[in-house]
């Protein structure tokens, strides 16, 4: 968007969500603004696609994504393991890309670090054998579209500014 928001829409047999991103980090996408909602099986695509574009979206490129997720309970927080395969149809050129991933849901900035230190070396690093240079940090957006999305500026009780 002019805003600099990443809009994804996520369409399967058992899931239609959109998810609208903002990043706080020009280094990272570990902590970020990020808001899901789930739609109704009935509204179509070309309906969700009008909705962005009445928002400011614009379309970019679509990726296709095949995942297996893993959700685990960790006192309050849920824990999100995603491993997922990335197709770019867009070039045929560039090979299929493997990705693995380990969110924290819904538990607050300080909790949520200490649980994704905690996952990521339990099985990024334990299990897989993962090192921080394995670790890429920039999103999928700005991996095939060659651009980063604006930084969000926050205020210090970590609200959005603007």
């Amino acid at each position: 968007s002019e805003q600099g928001r990443v809009a994804r829409h996520r369409q399967s047999p058992d899931l239609n969500e959109l998810t609208i991103k903002a990043r706080v980090s020009s280094t990272s996408t570990v902590v970020r603004h990020e808001a899901n909602i789930r739609l109704s099986d009935e509204v179509p695509l070309k309906e969700v696609e009008k909705a962005l574009r009445l928002m400011g979206f614009q379309p970019v490129f679509p990726i296709y994504k095949k995942c297996d997720i893993f959700f685990i309970q960790d006192g309050d927080a849920e824990i999100s393991i995603v491993w997922y395969v990335v197709t770019y149809p867009k070039d045929k050129k560039v090979r299929p890309k493997v990705f693995f991933e380990i969110e924290v849901h819904d538990i607050g900035e300080k909790t949520s670090l200490s649980l994704l230190k905690k996952w990521k070396g339990a099985v990024a690093e334990g299990l897989l054998g993962l090192t921080d240079k394995d670790v890429e940090p920039n999103s999928l957006y700005e991996i095939y579209s060659g651009k980063k999305y604006r930084v969000e500026k926050t205020n210090k009780k970590g609200g959005r500014n603007g």
